[in-house]
């Protein structure tokens, strides 16, 4: 065991973040190896360790799928509340290997995509289609180059943006607009470039309707803001507004 803690019962009906993986500094043999889950003003609470080593991975609706180790590319493992780990033996085998990818489910939770990264050509400028009790994934859209983007699903709309990361002219700028038949519209161009960085989205205020809001007569919707920050190449942060990309002032995170 790489570490230890006190447990302590989480709340009931709660949302908590499951964070798995990674590198550290400190002792990354530990950390890609690790669980945990986390809930502010909680203490950690430790899970048991993965069966393999996970970084360079996306983890969505449980389901651990490729990273850079040879034995984690071309699979993915789920999380088992039965028997409270994550098993050894993979959910879904595909091809080709993938890390630095993105993923995405749509609302149906039907399938889940797994898009761009890998170390080949034709894993950065496709997605990979997997589906609860198929093992064998499939192939699903294309799009252009992409390593190390940030996605950003709107369930809303059914639709994931994905944000740098990109080969083509700007490079690592563009954000893109995908449904699950793939390429859907370009938005805004970032400011600076941007890959390896975190992307979000949250409501804000009342002050202005979206078009969504208006389709369903929803005229008391707060606004949805789509925020991308930090990353390789800047510490800055922006956040999208009609279809342009604003740098917030306030917004440089520290360099860890």
């Amino acid at each position: 065991t790489h570490s230890t803690t006190t447990r302590q019962a989480l709340p009931e009906s709660r949302n908590v973040v499951l964070i798995t993986g990674g590198t550290s500094r400190k002792d990354s043999n530990a950390t890609r190896h690790s669980a945990e889950i986390f809930l502010p003003n909680f203490p950690p609470c430790i899970l048991p360790e993965l069966p393999v080593q996970y970084y360079g991975h996306t983890l969505d609706r449980g389901m651990l799928c490729g990273g850079y180790r040879y034995n984690t590319q071309k699979n993915c493992r789920q999380w088992s509340p039965k028997e409270g780990i994550f098993p050894e033996k993979p959910v879904h085998e595909f091809q080709p290997g993938r890390f630095q990818h993105v993923s995405w489910t749509p609302v149906s939770e039907k399938e889940t995509f797994l898009i761009g990264g890998g170390s080949s050509t034709g894993a950065q400028n496709s997605s990979t289609i997997v589906k609860p009790g198929h093992v064998v994934g499939s192939w699903g859209f294309y799009l252009n180059r992409t390593y190390a983007a940030c996605s950003i699903p709107d369930p809303e709309t059914d639709t994931v943006i994905i944000t740098g990361g990109n080969y083509a002219s700007p490079a690592r700028k563009i954000t893109a607009l995908y449904n699950e038949d793939g390429f859907v519209e370009r938005l805004g161009d970032l400011n600076y470039q941007r890959s390896f960085h975190g992307c979000t989205s949250y409501f804000a205020d009342k002050k202005r309707v979206t078009n969504y809001c208006v389709s369903k007569n929803f005229f008391n919707c707060s606004r949805k803001i789509f925020l991308v920050t930090g990353g390789s190449y800047s510490v800055t942060t922006e956040i999208l507004e009609e279809n342009k990309w604003k740098v917030l002032p306030n917004g440089n995170i520290v360099p860890g």
